[in-house]
């Protein structure tokens, strides 16, 4: 028994970056959020830049822009094409007295101010 609990604890300390890395890079739509890399990028690509789009300010460091609300993903290569960043982009409606509803791959955006109508023009 003594042996197997030495085990599970540097399990758990293994585990416990991996849960922490598993959170969503979210964005407020027409807002931006700086990402720095330990290593030099050398390839970024947003999987649809029509929600949301990233600027290069240098090789350690990104920003992504939100556009319009949806959930997409962005990855981020070295050039030994070792992967930097891979996880999903929550863009949200910046109105902070709002709601946003993804249903399959349909987003759509309530403005509540006092009260809730779409935003998305649906």
């Amino acid at each position: 028994m003594r042996k197997i609990l030495p085990a599970l604890i540097a399990l758990a300390a293994a585990a416990a970056p991996l849960a922490a890395a598993a959170a969503p890079l979210n964005v407020p739509v027409d807002q931006v959020r700086r990402l720095s890399f330990s290593g030099m990028a050398a390839s970024v690509s947003p999987g649809n830049p029509a929600i949301a789009d990233v600027n290069v300010v240098d090789e350690q460091t990104i920003l992504v822009v939100g556009k319009k609300p949806g959930v997409t993903n962005l990855i981020v290569l070295d050039r030994a094409g070792r992967t930097l960043f891979n996880d999903r982009v929550v863009v949200t409606a910046a109105d902070v007295n709002g709601v946003t509803i993804s249903r399959g791959g349909k987003v759509t955006a309530y403005a509540c101010t006092p009260h809730c109508q779409s935003a998305t023009g649906q």
